[in-house]
């Protein structure tokens, strides 16, 4: 996965783990500000085909996320 995605994929769900509050809004902050950057870097790539890339993927590693096995052994 390329890193930028990966980042703002990570920022976004830490935006919605944190979900309100003065942390929430912080992370948003943080997420908007790794937005900019990448745009930055990226001038052909507008915002909104930027934030539908982000809610795919994450969509696609949440999906993965619940998929995974639990870390905890079966009970004997």
């Amino acid at each position: 996965m390329n890193p930028d995605l990966e980042a703002l994929l990570l920022a976004l769900e830490a935006v919605i783990q944190a979900r309100r509050g003065q942390e929430a809004d912080a992370l948003e902050a943080a997420f908007q500000a790794k937005i900019e950057a990448v745009l930055a870097r990226f001038p052909g790539v507008t915002r909104e085909r930027l934030i539908q890339a982000v809610d795919f993927a994450h969509k696609q590693w949440r999906h993965a996320q619940d998929k995974k096995p639990s870390s905890m052994p079966p009970r004997a």
